[in-house]
């Protein structure tokens, strides 16, 4: 009589990365499809062999994708450039400029000898998130604007504008954004 146990997975599975969103997931290399639970899109197994890596057992693919997906975080794409410097005020009411590098977390970062108009950083950063998203909430805006140094009071007047001019839409039934073509 055979004794029952936990036997480890050794099903073959490939980790790849989404073409569209670049969010990593894992499949068994026996489906034919899978569909990216980020955006949605659909991939063919066969056509994604050659850009991911196979590993044994679901535990090993899981493990995978979360050190994939950490170095994602850590792409300097979404990094401040060190094409500004910051200003932080002090208790005594002098300035003193640091470098990104110094910089801790809850502090004002500004904008030195460049206009303060965001709008245009808020149209790119919208145009970003239409390349990865369909439609999008308002919170992941939020985050992104994080990315492009835009104070989080600017971010409903920027949408108050962005709607107004047409360049943005607003879908009351799934509450997301949309770029309006």
């Amino acid at each position: 009589m055979k004794e029952k146990g936990w036997t480890r997975d050794k099903t073959p599975y490939l980790v790849f990365c989404c073409k569209k969103c670049h969010q990593y997931s894992y499949v068994k290399i026996s489906q034919k499809t899978k569909k990216c639970l980020r955006c949605g899109s659909v991939h063919q197994v066969s056509s994604i062999m050659s850009n991911g890596d196979i590993v044994k057992g679901m535990t090993n693919a899981l493990e995978l994708v979360k050190k994939k997906q950490g170095e994602f975080k850590r792409n300097p794409q979404f990094e401040v450039d060190d094409s500004f410097k910051i200003n932080i005020e002090q208790e005594s009411g002098v300035k003193k400029q640091k470098s990104p590098d110094q910089i801790g977390p809850r502090r004002k970062i500004t904008f030195v000898g460049k206009e303060e108009n965001y709008s245009l950083r808020f149209k790119q950063m919208l145009l970003e998130l239409a390349k990865m998203y369909k439609s999008f909430p308002k919170y992941l805006i939020e985050m992104m604007a994080d990315n492009y140094s835009i104070p989080k009071q600017e971010i409903p007047q920027l949408l108050r504008i962005m709607t107004s001019q047409g360049f943005l839409k607003y879908s009351k039934n799934q509450h997301h954004y949309f770029l309006s073509n």
